[in-house]
């Protein structure tokens, strides 16, 4: 793990970039710019915070969130990788992946002409690491905080075998009520209803919320919009090199049981992701694979 004046002597940026403890073994970096503020988590590879000048937060973060190594953090955007949801062969490994559990480092930050800011972060396969999934890799999540949040996640395979992956980039973002928003950009696509039994449907019209949602829509290129009329305001992703979108709501049973979270955050934030999952993606040996997203209102 990186240290923290170690941190601020190598990549921090003058009036622009600083790092902080949050707690013990969570170590953030904090960006502000002419465009935006933002916070990153070394710990778990995770934008926390994004919020444009004079806006409203875009991301949710639990007000409840646990900030302890070993635990995930409620809120913001978990990287979900090498496997998305459960492991196919071992339950016993952690849900949506080991990295969103794991230290980061920092390999690199820079303050660009335009006047963005932009944060690289990177974990690369070690004894730990192949013990739950046995292959070499150097995985970069690169953050750049501008006008628009625009987040690159970079497989690369090191070794000489192909390898697959399931990912996710597992976005929660801040809405006014999740009764009254809409998901635009995934009218007809067929989509696994997990909340029913994993049943294929097609969707028709936008995505609207009436109870508990767990929907991974398959073969989806395009952008997404989330409509919030509370808010007064549209969210927009645009993604590159994912073919699923998972929407997600806990609503208000599954809610009350997540002790990092408030009892009616349900209402306040909704899940749209930019994944590759049912199927993965193949990376050759020495190849590379990308998925990004960029978030803009």
């Amino acid at each position: 793990m990186q240290q923290l004046a170690e941190l601020n002597a190598n990549h921090a940026i003058k009036g622009v970039l600083e790092f902080v403890e949050q707690a013990p073994g969570v170590i953030l970096a904090q960006i502000g710019n002419e465009y935006a503020t933002a916070s990153v988590s070394l710990y778990a590879g995770q934008v926390l915070t994004f919020q444009p000048a004079g806006a409203a937060p875009v991301l949710w973060l639990s007000e409840t969130a646990f900030y302890v190594p070993g635990k995930a953090i409620r809120g913001g955007i978990p990287v979900c990788w090498p496997w998305f949801g459960p492991h196919a062969g071992d339950s016993s490994k952690p849900a949506h992946g080991f990295v969103r559990t794991a230290q980061w480092n920092v390999v690199g930050s820079r303050q660009l002409e335009d006047g963005q800011t932009e944060l690289t972060l990177q974990i690369v396969d070690n004894e730990a690491t192949r013990a739950l999934w046995p292959h070499a890799f150097e995985l970069t999540l690169t953050v750049t905080v501008g006008e628009h949040l625009d987040v690159t996640l970079t497989t690369r395979n090191t070794g000489k075998e192909a390898f697959e992956i399931s990912e996710a980039l597992h976005t929660y973002f801040n809405v006014g009520d999740i009764r009254q928003i809409g998901v635009l950009g995934l009218e007809e696509a067929a989509f696994l209803d997990k909340v029913d039994g994993g049943k294929e449907k097609t969707q028709h019209g936008p995505v609207q919320f009436v109870g508990e949602t767990d929907n991974v829509y398959l073969n989806t290129l395009g952008s997404n919009a989330i409509t919030d009329p509370v808010l007064e305001r549209s969210i927009i992703l645009g993604k590159s090199g994912s073919h699923t979108t998972v929407v997600w709501n806990p609503w208000e049973g599954k809610c009350a049981k997540m002790a990092d979270t408030p009892a009616d955050g349900w209402e306040k934030m909704v899940c749209v992701e930019a994944a590759n999952a049912f199927p993965g993606i193949k990376v050759e040996g020495g190849q590379e694979h990308q998925l990004s997203v960029v978030y803009g209102v």
